[in-house]
């Protein structure tokens, strides 16, 4: 599967292209240069009336967040004055993505919805492995991003599809917390549920330690001493979540 971290760069865009238009002039188009090569090019209509906006990427070798892509997508959004809010849905169709060896071709949405404190991301995606021949799948997955003054939380829910371990059902009780600044979280809880109810639960101890502990039964109950699996630092595994990208990076 892509990492987590294109999706989150795509409703970026998206997102910064509806907030930054001239809501004045009725089109807009523009050209972007990938952060490792390649561009992806803009072209925006927007109503200046009601604020609605219609538009469509096409990248040729846009490369971001580690990964290439080429194709396109179309997105529709709206910008409500009052609230300051805006709200947009991004349509995937046969967007191909090169990410450490692996291609993918992606299809599905990725409805965002960005407010002045806080923003919400819910993906339904699937993704064609063409190295492996295999499809994965990510439905109602959603990101939440909370901003304080000094701190922000991070929280997912949903669930993924893989084509040979089956899905996970992603949970989490407590939210992940960065302080400003930080690229690991101090506090937050993650449960991970499949068949069987069987549940694996990571717990942040603190901003360079994490717990992970394993309920085999289903009974909810992670004291049985076979069940817990031990303490880890953030630099051991995926960096502690932040954009999703595995290196501990917070978003922006």
């Amino acid at each position: 599967m892509p990492n987590q971290s294109l999706y989150v760069t795509l409703a970026k865009m998206a997102r910064d292209t509806v907030s930054q238009a001239n809501y004045a002039t009725e089109t807009y188009s523009d050209t972007i240069s990938g952060d490792c090569g390649g561009s992806a090019s803009l072209t925006l209509i927007i109503d200046d009336t009601t604020y609605a906006v219609t538009g469509s990427f096409t990248f040729s070798n846009y490369c971001t967040a580690g990964s290439t892509m080429s194709g396109s997508m179309t997105f529709t959004g709206s910008y409500n004055e009052s609230t300051g809010e805006y709200s947009m849905t991004m349509t995937i169709s046969g967007l191909s993505s090169e990410s450490l060896g692996e291609t993918f071709t992606m299809t599905g949405t990725i409805a965002t919805t960005i407010g002045s404190t806080s923003s919400t991301m819910t993906m339904n995606l699937t993704a064609y492995s063409s190295t492996d021949l295999k499809v994965y799948k990510m439905e109602n997955y959603t990101i939440t991003i909370s901003d304080y003054s000094t701190y922000y939380d991070m929280s997912f829910s949903g669930r993924f599809y893989d084509p040979d371990y089956g899905y996970i059902t992603v949970s989490m009780p407590t939210a992940f917390r960065y302080s400003s600044g930080a690229s690991t979280p101090s506090q937050g809880t993650m449960v991970m549920t499949g068949a069987n109810n069987v549940t694996a639960k990571m717990t942040t101890t603190s901003s360079t330690q994490y717990t992970i502990e394993v309920d085999l039964n289903g009974d909810g109950d992670y004291t049985d001493t076979d069940e817990s699996v031990g303490t880890f630092t953030w630099t051991e595994d995926s960096g502690g979540g932040g954009d999703g990208d595995g290196d501990g990076d917070a978003p922006t």
